[in-house]
């Protein structure tokens, strides 16, 4: 289950989320099982962040940082929008 604060942080926004990671880049954020349907994660970064079980259905993924220690699926990333990248 998502770490309640963390997602918080997420949504208000790439700039304030990516202020909280460069100030805890030791840590791993949980956002697994969070909704995050129609989120704007443009440019975030949520590299090494476990996002297993999250819904991405519609969001904005466009210039998002991961890594291989994201946990995230091809399946997670497809329900994003359409024609975004990474």
């Amino acid at each position: 289950m998502a770490n309640q604060e963390q997602l918080d942080l997420l949504k208000q926004g790439s700039d304030v989320w990516n202020t909280w990671r460069n100030q805890h880049a030791s840590l791993r954020p949980d956002l697994s099982g969070a909704n995050l349907t129609r989120a704007h994660l443009k440019e975030a970064d949520l590299s090494q962040a476990d996002l297993s079980g999250a819904d991405l259905s519609g969001a904005d993924l466009s210039k998002t940082k991961l890594n291989e220690k994201t946990r995230i699926t091809q399946e997670q990333i497809g329900q994003a929008k359409p024609g975004r990248t990474l």
